[in-house]
């Protein structure tokens, strides 16, 4: 038997007569039954209770325990109250013993002589309703466990569902906040600001002094720079993310870009290098907020040199900001540009920065992506589309 075919069915036949059993037993077995004998109802039993059998052909008149009685402890028994149980007779019909075999669940009661090819038929009949009976059972023990999983399915879900608003609510609960905290801070800040810009007016500050407000002017402006994050972190989370593309030179904005990075890192070297026409049409404060950012990244994560490169590129503008230095962890770059994402654990910051140009370049119908090796340096590229067909008539062409 190959392990996809299921083992035959099994008959016990029970009878105190080793003739009636090996008669039986050449009688059944052209069927292709798997045939079982037991000359006692103790063994007959012991055969048909480790496994559910097909049918179960008895004598009634037996020594110690009769064919009725064994009939009893059958049906006692979980796996055999529907083991159909025929009853055979060689003393005659007994209408007493019959109506007692039909009342305890029997199926037949026959009495010999017996005709075999009757007999067959009716086995082979009782075999086949026990089988069919037992397929309907695993079919509807399948769909209910179907349809229990589907249900649990269904509540997971729901669960998943619930979790998934509540998480919404939270996140936007959360961005809610900071936006208010966001702008609260603007104003008092501002004020702070314009006073220190008072101060450092002033013709009477001794040098230590004056260093003291260009330090605290820097950490308030750098403060300023995280409010404003956060304001555009909160805006493009709800789709609002304001930005007014105007004609505007490239070159002139990161020039200006540079040159106030260049005014709190006078230690340190910033290139820039143009090759083409890189006029076109975008926001220029935003612009210069992603230049700034890509710059102040770059002048942040090295020691040397920053290069920055602007070319034109058919109708687009790209702008590479390259630096040398530790390169990005590999396992930092598919979410570098996540928010609230540091991948150097530096603790300045809030992890916005990067974000915050992905947005606004995507805002301007570009791209952006970072290569990184310690061999190569690191080195940021943007693509910035013109929009051209937004230009005035008098705007100058890229080819010129």
């Amino acid at each position: 038997m190959s392990a996809q075919q299921s083992p035959p069915p099994a008959v016990v036949v029970i009878d105190d007569s080793r003739a009636n059993l090996l008669a039986m037993e050449g009688l059944l077995q052209p069927l292709g039954y798997d045939v079982l004998l037991a000359d006692n109802a103790e063994d007959g039993l012991r055969q048909a209770f480790p496994e559910e059998v097909a049918l179960v052909i008895t004598d009634v008149r037996m020594p110690q325990v009769d064919g009725l009685e064994m009939l009893e402890r059958l049906r006692a028994q979980a796996n055999g109250r529907k083991t159909p149980v025929v009853f055979i007779s060689g003393y005659g019909y007994d209408s007493a013993q019959a109506r007692r075999a039909y009342e305890l669940g029997a199926i037949d009661y026959i009495v010999k002589p017996i005709d075999p090819d009757i007999l067959r038929a009716k086995v082979k009949a009782l075999v086949t309703l026990f089988l069919q009976e037992r397929q309907i059972e695993r079919k509807d023990w399948d769909l209910a466990a179907s349809e229990q999983q589907a249900k649990r399915a269904r509540v997971q879900a729901n669960t998943a569902a619930v979790q998934a608003a509540r998480a919404k609510s939270e996140v936007r609960e959360k961005d809610r906040y900071i936006g208010v905290l966001g702008h609260d801070l603007r104003n008092p800040l501002a004020a702070i600001l314009m006073g220190l810009h008072a101060l450092e007016r002033s013709p009477n500050l001794a040098p230590a002094e004056r260093d003291k407000l260009a330090r605290m002017s820097r950490t308030a402006n750098r403060m300023a720079s995280m409010i404003r994050d956060l304001l555009d972190y909160t805006r493009s989370s709800v789709g609002e993310f304001p930005h007014n593309p105007e004609p505007t030179d490239f070159e002139r904005v990161c020039d200006a870009a540079i040159d106030e990075l260049r005014s709190t890192h006078p230690d340190r070297t910033v290139t820039r290098e143009v090759a083409g026409n890189v006029t076109g049409r975008w926001d220029p404060g935003r612009l210069q907020q992603v230049i700034s950012n890509l710059v102040g990244n770059a002048l942040e994560h090295s020691t040397g040199a920053v290069s920055v490169r602007i070319e034109a590129d058919g109708h687009d503008v790209v702008l590479s900001v390259h630096n040398d230095g530790e390169p990005i962890p590999p396992d930092v770059l598919p979410v570098l540009f996540e928010p609230f994402r540091r991948g150097d654990g530096s603790p300045s910051g809030l992890g916005l920065g990067l974000y915050i140009v992905r947005e606004v370049i995507r805002r301007h119908g570009g791209s952006v992506e970072v290569h990184s090796s310690r061999d190569a340096g690191t080195t940021f590229v943007s693509r910035w589309p013109r929009q051209l067909d937004r230009l005035s008539p008098k705007s100058e062409s890229p080819t010129d």
